[in-house]
């Protein structure tokens, strides 16, 4: 002390005590813990590769990432979802921003993405969503894997999702757990984490919109006031041009820049375009071009989704507040119903099963058309405890190739219903997006999801088996969501119960002009009028109302245990009485339909199973291993390990259809010998036995 000059009083010292020990009495003990209790089966060696290969679908939480392993461990599945355990660490993240707006902007990516072409592709279709925990900060490391075929695996680490902790150079703990119990457990956690995190944010670059292609962008601007540049302005009068469109243009600004921009001899380096001042002046000559060309402005204007509402004390309906006339001119009537019948004439082209295919088709048609009325029907039904299985909110109809007129029927119908081009599509497939469609987004009109593959189905399974969503929340005018696919297996019975299932099987020839069937398709689209559902419509909430009347009247539960209400039947009946009424004759596929033997019996269900097991046989007998009480099916590869389980999930409990797989790659269905014959409707012979046959 005596180097330091001046003296101290040890008063002007303030002592700060560290964090004083704590005792028991002071710890704060949680009455519970949530404890997963396993036990170990085998210690293995594996690869990333063997970890995460032969599934479709990932859910992850990580706590940190990288984006190289993130791209890499993406090419194994179809489907992703991802939190990310600190909202902090995205914000900071400028590879990962940047790889977000690339798949948001569908731009060149830069440098530092430009290689990620799978995530950048999974991103843009949304294949991949990711979110970040932003009330907590998650440090949880956990992988959920899922396959179309139900084979699910949980990977549980102390593993990131970054390379250098699955390529060793870190002591990391792996282990993984292949049940289903440990599947559905992990995945109530997952779900948790989902809603407690917010989808991350797209980073925009953007100008301030403006009709003026150089004035409104900033750069082309700031270059332009600081040279002198004089503008040249166009004169002529514009001619307005208003556009309706259901969804953002995105392309149509690209393109006028690269129109504006042409032959300007303006040169790009690395994704960066230098503008010199003389190069304006050749800008603003293409900008004069463009206007003297088009001497128009094009409005666009947004709309939201048709929304159908009813007033049911006045009878009345209306579409986005507008009230409907439900008794149309009969003429107008006798049009639609003319378009109607043409489209159905048309599937007389199509090969294989025409006349099934014309039958399904009009089934589904029957159930869209009374969709609206689902809703209201279960809410009714509910506090009344009727059973309302008979009214799903869901419909899959899928078949195993393209061209069968799934996308084509659905949009065609729903121009019949709400007057406007409703092209489904799939961008909106996801889990969260659909639950907002069907809590208040979207009242009465159905809504379509198109191309729907497996993985996207999986997801939205869940919101299928949330069974009594609408009548708990009292939402009389949810909507029912329509699916179309191909190539989907056939959905579970838990699933299947609770929707409405269709497979078609039919396809146009070669020798059809399919790009001429298109523009007679378009044609027929926008000939469609409304006036043939506004007078179903009208019928239909007449019957509706006498419907819920006679329950509260005659109370025919209290007298039949198992009675429910057929709407169905009562649908396809004023259909066909609109038909008749107007002079048409009543084609053999169309006809009174009935809920069970049409849409949900187990006949019906195993009927398209029944027609492939009866093709198969006459294709490839040799398949078939006769015994005398069981039938026994035998193939190869992947895709008959997915039809045969198919086939288990269809057919009837009394089949007792059994589906195995072998060591070998080779898979075989084991079915009731007399069942199957029944429903083939003819006896098989009796064979020897191939025991020299090569097994698959």
């Amino acid at each position: 002390m005596s180097d330091i000059q001046g003296t101290v009083d040890e008063r002007d010292f303030q002592v700060i005590e560290g964090k004083k020990e704590l005792r028991d009495k002071d710890i704060v003990k949680m009455d519970t813990l949530k404890v997963f209790k396993t036990e170990l089966v085998s210690v293995d060696y594996s690869n990333i590769d063997d970890l995460f290969s032969g599934f479709d679908s990932i859910k992850a939480i990580t706590f940190s990432y990288d984006i190289d392993f993130m791209d890499y461990l993406m090419q194994f599945f179809k489907y992703g979802e991802i939190v990310l355990g600190a909202d902090f660490m995205v914000q900071k993240d400028r590879k990962l921003n940047d790889l977000l707006e690339v798949a948001a902007n569908n731009y060149d990516a830069t440098q530092a993405v430009k290689s990620k072409k799978r995530l950048v592709r999974m991103l843009s279709s949304g294949d991949l969503n990711l979110r970040a925990a932003n009330y907590v900060l998650d440090h949880r490391k956990i992988y959920l894997l899922g396959s179309d075929n139900g084979r699910t695996r949980v990977i549980k680490a102390s593993a990131n999702m970054s390379g250098r902790a699955w390529n060793g150079e870190h002591i990391e703990h792996y282990e993984y757990d292949d049940s289903t119990f440990c599947y559905e457990e992990y995945e109530k956690d997952f779900e948790t984490a989902w809603l407690m995190s917010n989808e991350i944010p797209y980073t925009m670059v953007a100008g301030k919109k403006s009709d003026d292609y150089i004035e409104g962008n900033p750069v082309i601007k700031k270059v332009k006031e600081t040279n002198k540049v004089t503008v040249v302005q166009t004169s002529p009068e514009p001619v307005n041009l208003k556009i309706t469109k259901f969804m953002i243009d995105h392309t149509r600004v690209k393109e006028d820049y690269k129109e504006i921009f042409s032959g300007c001899g303006a040169r790009s380096k690395g994704g960066i375009i230098e503008l010199k001042p003389r190069i304006i002046e050749k800008v603003e000559m293409g900008l004069k071009k463009l206007n003297n060309r088009r001497r128009m402005n094009i409005s666009i204007t947004e709309r939201a989704y048709p929304n159908l509402t009813f007033e049911w004390n006045e009878g009345k309906a209306f579409v986005d507040g507008s009230e409907l006339d439900l008794h149309p001119a009969a003429e107008d009537v006798c049009k639609d119903i003319d378009e109607l019948m043409q489209v159905f004439q048309n599937f007389e082209m199509f090969v294989d099963e025409t006349g099934n295919l014309q039958s399904t088709h009009f089934k589904f048609m029957n159930f869209i058309f009374q969709s609206p009325f689902h809703a209201k029907l279960r809410c009714e039904l509910f506090v009344r405890d009727i059973g309302t299985m008979s009214l799903p909110m869901f419909a899959l109809e899928t078949s195993e190739t393209a061209n069968s007129g799934k996308t084509f029927m659905t949009n065609f119908i729903l121009k019949m219903m709400t007057g406007e081009r409703l092209a489904g599509n799939n961008e909106n497939a996801k889990l969260n997006y659909l639950r907002d469609v069907r809590n208040g987004g979207i009242e009465g009109f159905p809504y379509f999801v198109d191309e729907i593959n497996g993985a996207s189905f999986t997801q939205i399974t869940k919101l299928i088996k949330d069974e009594f969503a609408c009548e708990e929340a009292n939402q009389s005018s949810m909507p029912v969501i329509i699916m179309a696919g191909n190539d989907l297996k056939e959905p579970d019975e838990k699933t299947r119960k609770r929707m409405v299932f269709f497979r078609v099987n039919g396809s146009l020839p070669s020798t059809v002009d399919q790009n001429g069937l298109r523009t007679a398709g378009n044609a027929i689209l926008n000939r469609m009028g409304t006036a043939l559902y506004r007078e179903y419509l009208g019928r239909m909430m007449t019957a509706v109302t006498d419907l819920i009347e006679f329950i509260d009247i005659e109370k025919p539960q209290e007298t039949n245990d198992m009675w429910y209400p057929d709407l169905v039947n009562i649908s396809s009946k004023i259909l066909l009485e609109i038909f008749r009424e107007n002079g048409y004759d009543i084609p053999s596929y169309m006809k009174e339909l009935e809920w069970n033997n049409d849409y949900y019996g187990a006949n019906y269900i195993a009927e398209n199973t029944i027609r492939s097991i009866k093709r198969e046989y006459e294709e490839n007998p040799g398949a078939f291993l006769i015994e005398r009480d069981i039938v026994k099916i035998e193939a190869g590869g992947a895709d008959a390990v997915k039809k045969f389980k198919s086939w288990e999930n269809t057919l009837p409990a009394e089949m007792r259809a059994k589906s195995s797989q072998m060591r070998d790659g080779s898979c075989f269905i084991s079915m009731n010998r007399k069942e199957l014959e029944d429903r083939l409707g003819f006896k098989f012979k009796k064979h020897i036995l191939p025991f020299f046959r090569k097994r698959g």
